[in-house]
């Protein structure tokens, strides 16, 4: 994606589909009710420590990127218990379960559609 509206576009709306699928989590561990907004409000502060540690490259190691996971659970752990009383336990496992079915969608989704698109990988 060298076009860099492109690359908002089709961050902000991954974000809005990562925030649908945080309500359906929550709602289907028998967490509680979370509206939309709240969802979005919950997730923003962490995408956008992503947004920022995209852009520096200096950051873009394996130790970063673990650093990065366990900060985003800490971001996570502490917007999610605005609005639950959960153990970092159950917090864990929402946050796993919100991580692996944003990938497999996320994958579901890109695979078609740069086949779609006619993207080639760059090696």
């Amino acid at each position: 994606m060298n076009d860099p509206l492109v690359f908002i576009v089709v961050k902000v709306l991954g974000f809005l589909f990562v925030a649908f699928v945080l309500q359906l989590v929550i709602r289907n561990e028998k967490v509680g009710q979370l509206s939309y907004l709240k969802s979005i409000i919950t997730l923003l502060p962490g995408a956008l420590l992503s947004f920022v540690v995209f852009f520096l490259p200096q950051l873009n190691s394996l130790l970063w990127t673990v650093l990065h996971i366990i900060v985003q659970y800490f971001i996570f752990y502490f917007m999610i218990r605005q609005y639950f009383p959960l153990d970092w336990k159950k917090v864990l496992k929402v946050y796993i379960i919100l991580g692996l079915i944003t990938f497999a969608l996320g994958l579901i989704l890109a695979i078609p559609l740069v086949y779609l698109l006619g993207v080639k990988p760059q090696l």
